[in-house]
């Protein structure tokens, strides 16, 4: 999944260089040039819903042509896990994410393609890294002595009787994943457009080794969005 978002990604990225106006006019770099302040919710999905935190992100894109386009952005805030099946739980983590997404716009996709629509769904998916401290675990076994019954007799065995899981957050560590979502907005204006987006991510937990889903952790975004279109939709 994570090859596929890159390639549309790449694709993008090809189109803004390369493509075409419809009126035949020089196309400049900045056209359709735009900036997006995302601000809402999220929650972890590790054996069911965690609790919600807020989530704020900024992003640069452009729209490509009337179909494709790009969005680079960063965002984050804090992460919270419920108790896990080793006793690990953690509230309002730091995190810091880079999203790179390859956007489609439906509408146009299926319809006349026309860059000022005054309503747009469209979807949107790629890579994302993110930044936390790293989460390392030790484990400390306790034993005792016990009575066993061995046949007519008994025999003394040292027998594990608990496990104390220890979890320190220490360092930085960045981990890779991939993201999709779907999204729409309302034209204001010529440089203006008001919308909400969902974004779902799979990657490896920023909880690192105290979360039971470790190597793929699954969160969900809801955002409501700002957008200002630099020079206005042309």
């Amino acid at each position: 999944m994570k090859k596929i978002f890159t390639i549309l990604l790449t694709l993008a990225v090809a189109n803004s260089l390369f493509a075409q106006p419809d009126c035949g006019c020089s196309p400049k770099k900045s056209d359709n040039l735009y900036l997006d302040f995302g601000a809402g919710i999220m929650t972890v999905f590790n054996g069911g819903a965690n609790p919600v935190t807020p989530n704020l992100n900024l992003s640069l894109g452009q729209y490509v042509t009337p179909i494709w386009g790009w969005r680079a952005g960063v965002g984050g805030l804090w992460q919270s896990l419920n108790e896990q099946s080793n006793g690990y739980q953690a509230k309002n983590k730091k995190f810091a994410e880079i999203n790179l997404d390859a956007t489609l716009n439906l509408i146009n996709l299926f319809g006349t393609p026309e860059i000022d629509r005054p309503f747009n769904l469209f979807v949107f998916g790629g890579p994302t890294i993110s930044f936390s401290s790293a989460v390392s675990s030790t484990q400390t076994v306790h034993y005792e002595w016990q009575s066993v019954p061995q046949g007519t007799g008994t025999e003394i065995s040292l027998i594990p009787t608990g496990i104390d899981n220890k979890f320190v957050s220490e360092g930085a560590k960045a981990r890779v994943g991939a993201t999709v979502g779907l999204g729409f907005n309302f034209k204001l204006g010529n440089h203006f457009l008001l919308g909400a987006d969902g974004r779902y991510g799979v990657a490896p937990s920023i909880f690192g080794w105290g979360s039971d889903c470790k190597t793929a952790e699954s969160t969900l975004r809801v955002n409501a969005r700002l957008t200002y279109v630099f020079g206005g939709l042309k």
